[in-house]
């Protein structure tokens, strides 16, 4: 979901309530200036948030894992992910050599 704020975000947000933990993910941040009657300056990003039973080291797993993490979450709104160049050369290649040579 496309979100704005007065206030940078950071990477992420783990808020505990009971034994839940609410994963809060934020990702292409861009600054954006106001319009002239407006003063400052506001942050457009992309907001996703997943649940998960609370436990201990969970914001050094996000903090270590966050791409991971926002795969994961954009999974759950259903949003896939885009590969990477790198992955999608390599998936060429396979279907490629598959049509090529009839698998292997």
């Amino acid at each position: 979901m496309r979100a704005e704020s007065g206030i940078k975000p950071r990477l992420f947000e783990v808020d505990r309530v009971g034994d839940i933990a609410i994963i809060s993910l934020f990702n292409n941040v861009r600054e954006v200036e106001t319009q002239e009657d407006e003063v400052g300056i506001i942050y457009e990003y992309d907001y996703y948030s997943i649940e998960v039973p609370y436990r201990e080291g969970l914001e050094l797993d996000v903090e270590h894992n966050y791409e991971k993490w926002l795969d994961m979450a954009k999974k759950k709104e259903g949003i896939v992910p885009i590969a990477n160049l790198e992955e999608r050369l390599q998936m060429a290649e396979e279907t490629l050599l598959f049509l090529l040579i009839g698998g292997m």
